[in-house]
């Protein structure tokens, strides 16, 4: 444009979708770095790769029949406050025996 112009200018409207909540964990390259098998099924039960959006919380432990605990923030970013409940899922839902076990259930 000349330097003399009037600048260009666009009136915009639109909306925005922030999350209701966020994990503070660290990133985790399972999926991305192709180290998930791709032989596992995925969130539907079915053989499939991962949504590459999906997060990943590694554990990693120092041995059988030793704690590990693995702690982490949730910070939710509205001025709306909620409650949440940590439900099991897949065979983790079937079974008592879980070897996980959350301490902030609700």
């Amino acid at each position: 444009m000349d330097p003399g112009s009037t600048p260009l200018t666009r009136a915009l409207t639109g909306k925005v979708l922030r999350p209701w909540c966020h994990f503070e964990l660290v990133d985790s390259e399972y999926v991305s770095a192709g180290l998930r098998d791709p032989g596992l099924p995925g969130p539907s039960g079915e053989v499939e790769p991962l949504d590459p959006n999906t997060k990943v919380l590694e554990i990693e432990s120092l041995g059988v029949r030793v704690r590990n605990t693995k702690r982490f923030m949730v910070l939710n970013p509205t001025a709306v406050g909620y409650n949440f409940a940590w439900e099991p899922h897949g065979e983790a839902s079937s079974s008592s025996a879980s070897p996980f076990r959350c301490v902030t259930t609700k």
